[in-house]
């Protein structure tokens, strides 16, 4: 059986997320192969829509920069 397209699975989902019940839900109407491509586009929309630090951690400074370093000169 051949898939839908992407536009049209995540309007089935977003529709049924609407209605209050799960894109998982067998009476959606949506085959195993795609609930899996929603979850996975859902994954991934979501990483777009956090900013980096939120999924990858802040941002700090490195401590050392190997013999630059005033730690490794002993200043």
């Amino acid at each position: 059986m051949k898939t839908r397209p992407l536009k049209e699975i995540m309007r089935i989902a977003e529709e049924a997320l609407a209605d209050g019940t799960l894109p998982d839900h067998p009476n959606v109407g949506l085959n195993a192969a795609e609930q899996t491509l929603w979850r996975r586009e859902t994954q991934l929309r979501w990483r777009l829509t956090k900013p980096l630090e939120s999924v990858h951690g802040p941002r700090r400074k490195k401590r050392g920069r190997g013999w630059r370093s005033p730690l490794a000169r002993g200043i």
